[in-house]
């Protein structure tokens, strides 16, 4: 199996971690999400009522579409839920799109609902001038760092592109925001999952029949946020003649494939890779982690542990034993001149590099 199957194999061996963010915050993405950073955060109650709003730049895992992951330009694919004023207010041809996509499936989770109900009424930039939210060019600062004078273009992404999330305020409800309740992501998951469609073919990763994608994900390494590992969108040059006919026999990797590889590599390399200037280098064991049984072992050996694991903490630790953690640190102590190297190679699991 080559190492993009790899990848998504070890999103397998730790499904367990699915969502379950780390102490520094990293977090193994669920499939049709995407991490995105946001400015402003705009809280409603269960009625679409809205409560409060104010600049409070976080990084969140929201729910995504092919489409939207991988948008750049002026393509218009919106967010399912959180998004940029330019789709939630601003612009006419943006916002449509946005509430047609929002209106499929806002009935499937309550605060779902609750923030179409609170949209679709056209109050938010009224609501978020309210708040002290910059929303007027009049009002933004017209100077660049250098002094020269900002274009109107600029001044305008300025307020297109602040991006809004949204936490629900319902009583007795303990998780209000909507990034951290696991019932949204679930009903988005669910939608994507009954909508189907796509190409149905053979995928080039599995070997098996599946719906496949050609527009995967972009900021698979932060520092290099818009670069993708796969790109199909060449049909001027000679990226795939000579050899096929279309770009699509270049290339044919499922939805299924493309999401879990994607996500795990990005997960590593946040977690246990080296990182020179936009370079990552990262290393991961390509195995379950459980040793082959012993057929002459006592039956209490062979059955194991118990291994049920009762919290978060449990759980990412379990996870970081799959993925041979130790090992990535120890490879990155010698890259960068520290440790003793030779302790790589007393090494019995499969490991990638």
């Amino acid at each position: 199996m080559n190492w993009f199957g790899n990848l998504a194999l070890t999103y397998d061996n730790v499904k367990d971690i699915i969502g379950v963010p780390d102490e520094k915050g990293n977090v193994l993405l669920p499939a049709g999400h995407m991490t995105k950073k946001t400015d402003i955060i705009a809280i409603i109650d269960g009625n679409g009522n809205f409560r409060h709003a104010e600049y409070s730049p976080k990084e969140i895992v929201i729910p995504c579409t092919e489409d939207s992951a991988s948008r750049s330009g002026t393509a218009v694919f919106p967010h399912p839920l959180h998004d940029e004023l330019g789709y939630l207010c601003y612009d006419e041809k943006k916002r449509t799109e946005y509430f047609k996509l929002l209106e499929d499936w806002h009935d499937r989770q309550p605060k779902v609902r609750a923030v179409y109900n609170y949209l679709i009424k056209g109050t938010l930039l009224e609501d978020l001038r309210k708040s002290g939210i910059i929303v007027d060019k009049e009002k933004l600062n017209p100077l660049k760092n250098n002094g020269q004078k900002k274009a109107d273009k600029e001044l305008q992404n300025e307020l297109y592109k602040q991006f809004v999330r949204f936490s629900v305020e319902i009583p007795d409800d303990l998780t209000p925001h909507l990034w951290d309740d696991a019932t949204v992501a679930e009903a988005w998951q669910n939608y994507l999952a009954e909508k189907g469609g796509g190409v149905f073919g053979p995928c080039y990763v599995t070997g098996k029949e599946s719906t496949l994608t050609f527009k995967h994900p972009k900021g698979i390494n932060s520092s290099t946020y818009g670069a993708k590992l796969i790109s199909c969108n060449d049909e001027t040059n000679y990226t795939y003649r000579g050899r096929f006919t279309e770009a699509e026999q270049a290339n044919a990797i499922s939805t299924e494939a493309s999401g879990k590889a994607h996500a795990m590599l990005k997960y590593l390399i946040a977690t246990q890779g080296y990182k020179c200037d936009t370079q990552a280098i990262v290393a991961w064991s390509i195995d379950n982690g459980k040793p082959a049984l012993n057929p002459f072992a006592a039956s209490d050996e062979l059955l194991g542990e118990d291994d049920t694991q009762t919290t978060d903490t449990d759980v990412l630790i379990k996870a970081r034993g799959t993925l041979a953690t130790d090992y990535a640190k120890k490879l990155r102590d010698a890259l960068c001149g520290l440790g003793n190297a030779n302790e790589l190679r007393d090494v019995t699991r499969q490991v990638a590099v």
